[in-house]
C-alpha cells in the first residue's frame, strides 16, 4: 500500500489519497486511511474507510481537522490475511481564516471610513469589503484599499444621509464562500444648516438692508442667525437677526 500526498488542504479539511499496489489473491475487505495529530504518534491515529477503486486508488476528504496543525497520515488495506499500511506522510492544515468588523472612523454627515481586519492565509482571499444594511436591502461594497501587514483594510463611503444610523459588517470571500464578521453601527452627525446670501436692498450712504435665506435645516430649531459684513472679502462684523 502506498500513501499519497495530501492536497486541497484548508484549515479544517484535506483531500488524502493512496493506492493498493498489490491486492494479493484475496479480496480487499476494507481500505482507507489512518490519520491523527502528528504529536500523538501512531497511538492517536483514527481510521476512516474508503472503497478502493478498480485500479487500487483510494481517496477521500478528511473534515473536522484542527487549523494550523501537523497531521500524520497512513493509507491501509485489509484482506483475510491481514492489514497492510503505507509509509507515513505528514501534512499541515492552514491557519483559520477569520474577519472582524472594526469601528468606523472619520464619520461626517455624508461620509465615513469603514474598517475591517482579517487573519489567516491571504492567498485564499479573492474579495473583501463590507455589507451595509439599507432600508431597500443589503449593499455589498468591495474595499479598494490593499490589506496591510496587520490584516487591516478599509473603505471610504460617501453620499450618506446625515442623522442616520448605518449598520455594517466586514466580509471576506475564500473559495467562493463568504465569511461574514459581526455587525457594528455608526450614526452620521446632522449637517449644519445650509444658507444663502441674497442681495442687499435699501442701500444708502450709511446703511443697507441685508438678506439671507435658510435653504436646508433638517427641521431643527435655529438657535442663531444673521449676517457677517464688512469691507473685506472675509467680513468679520456680526449682526444677529
Amino acid at each position: 500500500v502506498m500513501t499519497g500526498p495530501a492536497s486541497d488542504i484548508g484549515a479544517n479539511r484535506a483531500r488524502v489519497s493512496g493506492r493498493v499496489l498489490d491486492r494479493g489473491d484475496l479480496d480487499i475487505t476494507d481500505s482507507g486511511f489512518y490519520c491523527g495529530l502528528s504529536q500523538n504518534g501512531d497511538a492517536g491515529l483514527q481510521k476512516t474507510s474508503a472503497v478502493a477503486g478498480t485500479d487500487g486508488s483510494i481517496s477521500l476528504v478528511l473534515s473536522n481537522l484542527e487549523p494550523a496543525k501537523r497531521y500524520l497520515l497512513k493509507a491501509f488495506a485489509t484482506n483475510a490475511a491481514g492489514t497492510a499500511l503505507g509509509e507515513a506522510v505528514e501534512f499541515f492544515t492552514e491557519e483559520l481564516l477569520t474577519v472582524k468588523t472594526l469601528e468606523a472612523v472619520e464619520v461626517k454627515p455624508t461620509t465615513a471610513v469603514l474598517r475591517g481586519q482579517m487573519s489567516g492565509p491571504r492567498a485564499r482571499v479573492s474579495r473583501y469589503g463590507f455589507v451595509v444594511k439599507m432600508d431597500e436591502g443589503d449593499l455589498e461594497l468591495e474595499a479598494a484599499s490593499a490589506i496591510d501587514k496587520d490584516g487591516n483594510f478599509q473603505l471610504n463611503v460617501s453620499n450618506l444621509i446625515d442623522g442616520f444610523t448605518y449598520k455594517y459588517c466586514a466580509f471576506i470571500v475564500s473559495d467562493a464562500d463568504p465569511i461574514m464578521a459581526g455587525e457594528l453601527e455608526f450614526l452620521t452627525p446632522i449637517a449644519a444648516p445650509e444658507v444663502e446670501t441674497r442681495a442687499a436692498t435699501h442701500i444708502q450712504d450709511d446703511a443697507f438692508t441685508a438678506h439671507g435665506y435658510i435653504v436646508k435645516n433638517k427641521g431643527l430649531v435655529i438657535t442663531e442667525c444673521g449676517v457677517m459684513w464688512g469691507h473685506d472679502p472675509e467680513p468679520t462684523r456680526k449682526e444677529r437677526m
